[in-house]
């Protein structure tokens, strides 16, 4: 394929593109893969420090100056003018619009990134029988095109395998991990994945419970192709536990990771200070009832001052206390053992054999219901209203599932293979619908509906206080009411960021907020982060250029420039964000990989 000798070479059959750029990653490889196809085409890929920074495809499929209207970053009459220009003076192209201000270096180097993205996706359909070499640290790109610019590794090839996986390497992957659950490694830079909505949710159902194939593809999240799909790209980028002591995902350190797994039922670390924290790291200060940090109130509240006559009765004398039935007591003492309980089946909750008929099914949760709703306990049941709530809301899970024959049909499949109780389906279906309830939000928030924006995102921290994203949002949201006490939205915002602080999206909240309260400096050192890490979030950009704007403005006319000047308009006018993603060493990729 060339003079030089190749260092490792194959066929896209034995070893897929996917797996040679997972293995080029885990390796920080340097150099060229050369890929020639049975019609004597060649194409290249030059990797740097395991990652794509250049690609060459013999016959071009894909312009810069196409992508960069795509992105609209340059209009179709700008591509065309500064086209020929640079046909004219044999330059390229991206140097034309640099040189004519139509972009920036930070937009070029974003463009060119996307076009390599795309060279490299397209090799992805190159036919099995193409040939592969590959060149340690021999840059046969050299003198192909400008400066090179490196891909996003892990984005890539995830890009790559969900358009185009090889379907025999899919199932010998599958059929070899089995049915054993599926965990999330806790060190997975997930958020470098980019993953979409659809995609983030099924890795939110894995982290609330690890399950077996078959029961996540049962879940209904996502057609089964697409699931296995996914599976299959956690698996070969070692993204999952392998229970191998020493086993890093691949990519972890590509860069700092916002993303590291959690188990639902993990605590916030406790605040540096012992004093309270209005963002509720305070283990201390969270309502005895679980309720939702990000509702309380701002302050703590101070004892109102008392009259004489208000004063409390003496140790010595209590209050007398109503007198409590038998049914009562005995009803009181139920709730808590009922709420108490965990791996109940749905068919315990509801007091039905596993063969009951819908008819049946129905009549136990009716009469249930007329005893345990909440809206049927008496005043002095106040107390245990909130487990009493736990325990119907359970029953009314168990009655929804059973009631459904296909959901019913996949909770029997489930439990035949050991899972399927009722507290483990309760995490998993609590965890869906906070999902499902911060995507509305977003979508609410960017119609400009912050009323319902809030309901939903009210909802979704109250199903899964652990997410960052949760938090920030309702705060943010919470900013544009009447009359917010900003200090108290922002210090929930920085405790989102602390648990997150690659968070793009959590960042911008932060930098629009600091600058409502005229806290400029501190808020463009979060505008210009965004950029760095997104370049393509073009609302911190504009933020970063009426920024320097400004404060050349003033330097013009000889004012004094403070980092710091209120200028903002309300979080709900403000634009918002995109939505915004090893084997061990002679194992299986040793294989696959043939020298």
């Amino acid at each position: 394929m060339t003079e030089a000798a190749p260092t490792a070479q194959g066929s896209l059959e034995a070893t897929p593109l996917g797996h040679l750029l997972v293995y080029g990653l885990d390796r920080l490889l340097t150099g060229t893969l050369v890929l020639e196809e049975p019609t004597g085409k060649k194409h290249a890929i030059y990797f740097d420090g395991g990652g794509p920074a250049k690609a060459k495809v013999q016959d071009p499929i894909l312009f810069l100056g196409r992508v960069l209207v795509e992105q609209k970053a340059i209009s179709d009459e700008t591509y065309e003018r500064t086209l020929a220009i640079a046909t004219e003076r044999r330059m390229l192209h991206g140097q034309v619009l640099l040189a004519e201000g139509a972009i920036d270096e930070r937009t070029l180097r974003e463009g060119l990134r996307e076009q390599l993205s795309r060279q490299v996706l397209w090799m992805f359909s190159l036919p099995p029988s193409t040939l592969f070499g590959y060149y340690d640290h021999l840059n046969f790109l050299e003198r192909w095109g400008g400066a090179g610019v490196r891909a996003k590794p892990l984005a890539l090839i995830w890009r790559g395998v969900k358009s185009y996986a090889h379907a025999g390497h899919l199932a010998e992957v599958l059929a070899h991990f089995g049915d054993q659950p599926i965990v999330l490694h806790v060190d997975a830079p997930i958020r470098r994945f980019r993953f979409e909505p659809r995609e983030q949710s099924i890795i939110d159902v894995l982290r609330a419970k690890p399950q077996p194939l078959n029961e996540l593809i049962g879940r209904g999240l996502a057609d089964e192709a697409y699931v296995r799909r996914l599976v299959y790209a956690l698996i070969i980028m070692r993204q999952l536990e392998s229970g191998i002591p020493g086993v890093e995902p691949i990519g972890v350190d590509e860069a700092p990771s916002s993303s590291r797994m959690q188990v639902a039922s993990v605590q916030p670390p406790p605040p540096p200070r012992a004093t309270r924290s209005p963002s509720g790291n305070n283990p201390a200060a969270r309502p005895a009832s679980g309720g939702n940090p990000a509702t309380r109130p701002v302050s703590g509240s101070s004892p109102a001052a008392r009259s004489p006559s208000s004063d409390p009765p003496p140790p010595h004398s209590p209050a007398p206390r109503p007198v409590e039935s038998p049914e009562q007591a005995a009803f009181r003492a139920e709730i808590r053992e009922r709420a108490a309980r965990g791996g109940e089946s749905y068919y315990d909750i509801l007091g039905v054999a596993p063969d009951a008929i819908a008819p049946v099914i129905q009549a136990a949760f009716f009469q249930l219901a007329k005893r345990w709703h909440p809206d049927r306990l008496g005043p002095d049941l106040a107390d245990v209203k909130g487990l009493a709530t736990k325990v119907f809301a359970r029953m009314s899970e168990a009655h929804q599932i059973l009631s459904d024959p296909t959901r019913r049909k996949e909770y029997d499949d489930v439990r035949k293979d050991g899972g399927g109780s009722a507290e483990e389906q309760e995490q998993v279906q609590r965890v869906i619908r906070a999902a499902t309830a911060f995507q509305k939000a977003e979508v609410l928030l960017k119609r400009n509906n912050t009323a319902a924006a809030l309901e939903e995102a009210k909802k979704a921290l109250e199903l899964d206080p652990s997410q960052a994203d949760y938090i920030a949002l309702l705060a943010w949201l919470e900013a544009s009411q009447l009359n917010p006490n900003l200090e108290d939205v922002l210090a929930r915002i920085e405790k989102a960021t602390r648990m997150e602080p690659n968070n793009t999206r959590i960042r911008w909240y932060r930098g629009l907020l600091l600058k409502r309260m005229g806290k400029n400096g501190k808020a463009i050192g979060d505008f210009r982060f965004i950029v760095e890490n997104d370049p393509r979030h073009v609302d911190a950009q504009r933020e970063i250029r009426l920024y320097e704007m400004r404060r050349a403005e003033m330097r013009r006319t000889g004012q004094k420039t403070p980092s710091d000047r209120p200028s903002a308009s309300p979080p709900g006018q403000s634009s918002n964000p995109p939505p915004s993603a090893k084997p061990p060493e002679g194992g299986r990729f040793g294989k696959w990989f043939k020298r």
